[in-house]
């Protein structure tokens, strides 16, 4: 969400402590829709419908993949990956040396 919440000109830009307003704007997002947080791998197309509702100005397209044996794998592609309005969001799941499927 970094995106959003560019901290240019700031010391030390990588810290959290940085992005207490994108957390005050999301944190509604997980409780009104019943997401927990930490959330998931099957939450995350749960969270990207509930967040372009509320921020239809600045839609988002989550992608999530895996890696393991020194290969990327495609865990998650969002349905909003064709709209050229989104940010694209593209995240790394990682979980000790192997890709986890949690969507049971």
């Amino acid at each position: 969400m970094a995106i959003f919440y560019p901290v240019d000109g700031e010391q030390h830009p990588n810290r959290i402590s940085h992005y207490q307003r994108s957390v005050e704007e999301l944190l509604p997002i997980f409780e009104e829709n019943n997401i927990p947080f930490p959330g998931t791998l099957h939450h995350v197309s749960k969270f990207e419908r509930a967040y372009n509702e509320r921020n239809p100005d600045k839609p988002v397209s989550i992608n999530v993949y895996g890696a393991a044996n020194n290969k990327i794998y495609i865990l998650h592609i969002s349905d909003n990956h064709l709209s050229k309005r989104a940010s694209v969001i593209d995240l790394l799941y990682l979980s000790g040396n192997t890709i986890t499927d949690d969507s049971d």
